[in-house]
């Protein structure tokens, strides 16, 4: 089964898609890239500096190159509507090393596409029913509307909001029978906020109403099939979710009956909501910003990654200076089941860039992480204690062509992919990833266009 992976995610433009994957751990603990989950104190606390600072942070230099790229183009700008409106496929999520699916609005219908060759060819996986740009528009939330969920190589779930329904479709064969139900919501013009499935029996799906509606938040689990929605509440007596007016949310369950959500409230404080009965009943705490960043506002959480009893996620913070708006990235790590939590700023993520809603990094669990910065690859082994930044003859050149990053898809901890696309929105490259379990090298391929 494959696992969710985390997209961890900074709001630089105005829409937001999550793209979920495998899971991989390791139990070794030499403290090396490729062996382990490196030093950590007993509540997997960051070892390195949390201070705040306005320069870059040093990074481990191995692999780099003494002349760096300057390119102030890369990444490049991303408007989500030229995206839906350039009939590319801008989404993708590998089931394995071999098999994997991509999507997008072509000529204003929504398309998906499969590949058994690493991304070498693409062929067609008909949807059961239309899904037009037009109608989709009205369900896109903090993530896009229709939401692709990748289970394994043959379970694909497509989520959409139409109207005050909620239509599942899913394909157990890789699109060559699909199921459809649709599910009645508790309230009409919802959007998408989050998703997290595991395997085809359990989900969570979490929405939230805008502008005038902008206090309902509805929390549902799904069950057998995503064809059985129970709504659920982090408050008794709640009538939604009872999430605080305005919050932004992310959930992810590491298994059927433990789970996180993360909020943002309208205020700028950070809330955790925790449960172990799959949403039954929920426990919360206020997590304090990390040293350094008192008074200042998170604005954006992005979704947990979660392996049994560790999981680490990033939070955007914000304040006003000199009528400037500054912004932080940070890292909350827990290795004992949420119980207790370490924080620390990541100066390292402050200009980086996984995909085209600008998440700060992404992870494949909560050791193994990458991100683009500085128009070169970097990646972290041990949660985010290190992060490093690998030069590569191959790579670089291909995002001077292709400097608009659409996503990034590791399937282990050595091979992944990254989809990008030209400035002017035409034509993209699907790229093969291999590296050195030292993260010393990277060695880059475009497989296909």
């Amino acid at each position: 089964m494959k696992m969710p992976r985390t997209l961890a995610s900074l709001l630089s433009v105005t829409m937001v898609i999550g793209l979920t994957g495998c899971s991989v751990n390791s139990n070794n603990d030499t403290g090396q890239p490729g062996h382990g989950r490196g030093k950590a104190d007993s509540f997997g606390a960051f070892t390195g500096d949390t201070r705040t600072s306005a320069k870059e942070s040093t990074l481990h230099t191995s692999g780099m190159a003494t002349q760096k790229p300057n390119d102030p183009n890369i990444p490049a700008a991303v408007s989500l509507r030229a995206l839906q409106q350039s009939n590319t496929y801008y989404n993708m999520s590998m089931a394995s090393g071999d098999v994997g699916y991509r999507w997008g609005y072509v000529h204003g219908q929504l398309a998906l596409e499969r590949t058994e060759d690493e991304g070498q060819s693409w062929y067609s996986v008909p949807l059961p029913r239309a899904l037009p740009l037009d109608q989709m528009r009205a369900g896109t939330g903090v993530i896009e509307n229709p939401n692709i969920q990748v289970v394994d190589a043959d379970s694909v779930y497509v989520f959409a909001v139409v109207g005050s329904h909620l239509l599942s479709l899913h394909t157990a064969d890789a699109g060559h029978h699909w199921t459809q139900t649709s599910l009645p919501l508790a309230a009409s013009g919802l959007q998408l906020a989050s998703v997290s499935l595991l395997g085809d029996q359990d989900g969570w799906l979490l929405l939230q109403g805008q502008g005038k509606q902008s206090s309902i938040h509805e929390l549902y689990h799904l069950q057998n099939h995503a064809t059985k929605a129970t709504l659920l509440h982090l408050t008794p007596n709640a009538k939604d979710a009872g999430l605080p007016t305005g919050a932004q949310a992310v959930v992810n369950f590491t298994n059927p009956q433990n789970g996180w959500l993360a909020a943002a409230t309208s205020g700028g404080a950070l809330q955790l909501y925790s449960t172990h009965d799959a949403g039954s009943t929920w426990s919360s705490k206020p997590l304090p910003a990390p040293q350094g960043l008192t008074g200042w506002k998170a604005v954006r959480v992005y979704q947990p990654a979660i392996f049994e009893q560790e999981g680490s996620f990033l939070v955007r913070y914000a304040r006003q200076t000199a009528g400037k708006t500054q912004y932080q990235v940070a890292g909350f790590r827990s290795i004992n089941g949420g119980l207790q939590f370490k924080s620390r700023v990541e100066d390292q993520l402050q200009d980086a860039v996984a995909n085209y809603t600008g998440d700060p990094a992404y992870f494949l669990n909560p050791d193994y992480g990458w991100t683009v910065n500085d128009q070169r690859l970097v990646a972290t082994w041990d949660g985010g204690m290190t992060w490093r930044t690998i030069h590569s003859s191959t790579f670089e050149p291909i995002l001077h062509a292709y400097p608009r990053i659409l996503g990034i898809d590791f399937v282990s901890d050595t091979v992944g992919y990254a989809l990008l696309q030209t400035a002017d929105y035409k034509r993209i490259a699907f790229v093969r990833l291999t590296e050195n379990g030292t993260t010393s090298w990277l060695q880059a391929q475009i497989v296909s266009h």
